[in-house]
């Protein structure tokens, strides 16, 4: 059990820094940080973030004990939501 944790936890903050990375990207280029006229920033970063959000919601809660599961996904899932929210608004923005 402490190894499927411990990969779990891998797959969770690899997703999650990859879901970062994807969030800079829209919002850089949504926001003109960043020289991208032709919006392939917004354009790859949606595309990096369906993936990499999943595997963050999904594998981080399965990383802590298994008595915190069903608080660790509902904690998960609402941070999800808005996140995914507040890109779809970021958007709304071009």
């Amino acid at each position: 059990m402490l190894a499927f944790r411990i990969g779990c936890a891998l797959i969770g903050g690899t997703g999650g820094a990859a879901l970062w990375l994807a969030l800079y990207l829209v919002v850089s280029s949504v926001l003109g940080f960043t020289a991208d006229p032709h919006g392939y920033g917004i354009v790859f970063g949606v595309l990096f973030y369906v993936p990499a959000s999943i595997a963050c919601a999904v594998f981080v809660p399965l990383a802590f004990p298994k008595r915190l599961w069903r608080r660790a996904t509902t904690i998960s899932m609402l941070l999800w939501g808005a996140l995914t929210a507040l890109l779809v608004v970021m958007l709304n923005l071009v």
